[in-house]
């Protein structure tokens, strides 16, 4: 339901109902990772990077969350932190 939020670009509620999503199971991996694309797509770097922090954090093998990492560092003009991000992609 976020995500069909988003594609009717709506990114305010998306957000909404994701943050919701994260204080029921904030054990969730994926409910962060949702989050930080829903920012990264309204342009909200570094709220995408807490987010996406969050979702490391409970899940670090998860290469996805590494480039969604590495896109919010780009975002927010970390070169440095976004070529060692996707890097690690390789």
């Amino acid at each position: 339901m976020a995500l069909a939020t988003v594609l009717q670009q709506d990114a305010p509620t998306a957000i909404a109902a994701l943050e919701h999503v994260t204080q029921l199971d904030p054990q969730n991996p994926n409910a962060y990772a949702y989050l930080a694309f829903i920012h990264l797509y309204a342009l909200h770097p570094q709220a995408a990077e807490k987010a996406i922090q969050t979702a490391i954090k409970l899940n670090p093998d998860q290469s996805e969350f590494q480039a969604l990492r590495g896109i919010a560092a780009l975002m927010q003009g970390n070169l440095i932190q976004a070529w060692q991000d996707l890097q690690a992609l390789r």
